[in-house]
């Protein structure tokens, strides 16, 4: 099996009066820290907003684990098992901890919010982080 688990070849995304991408190759590496860096207006951002579903490609391919796939919304790249974390350190000051490490994503069980995991889940993230769970963010 090939250390590489998503691939980007050929990437090409315009916009009016501007070419952000020119076919451009990415690949990320299984179990490695992958860095992409560039100068301002390189094109960064829209190749993680293509990888992450929330815009396409006027041309190339996406594969995963060498398979072609086609990324039409960030849900279906969350199904892939693709998702995104933006720089930005924005959070939503009127959910909790765990509301804001699930926002969009919520575990569910029989149409409910299952809190019970998502509390369980983030203490256990934060704490791989050396960042307890504040006792008053547990429910």
């Amino acid at each position: 099996m090939s250390d590489v688990i998503l691939q980007a070849n050929g990437i090409l995304k315009r916009y009016p009066g501007n070419i952000a991408l020119d076919h451009v190759d990415f690949r990320l590496h299984r179990n490695a820290v992958n860095v992409l860096i560039g100068e301002n207006g390189a094109g960064k951002s829209t190749l993680m907003r293509i990888l992450s579903g929330v815009e396409s490609c006027d041309e190339g391919t996406i594969l995963l684990d060498g398979k072609p796939i086609t990324l039409r919304s960030p849900r279906d790249a969350g199904a892939h098992g693709i998702s995104i974390v933006h720089q930005e350190l924005s959070v939503m000051p009127n959910l909790d901890i765990s509301e804001n490490i699930f926002a969009g994503r919520e575990l569910t069980r029989v149409a409910m919010v299952d809190r019970k995991t998502e509390d369980s889940q983030s203490a256990d993230a934060l704490h791989r982080l050396h960042k307890p769970m504040p006792v008053s963010a547990q429910t």
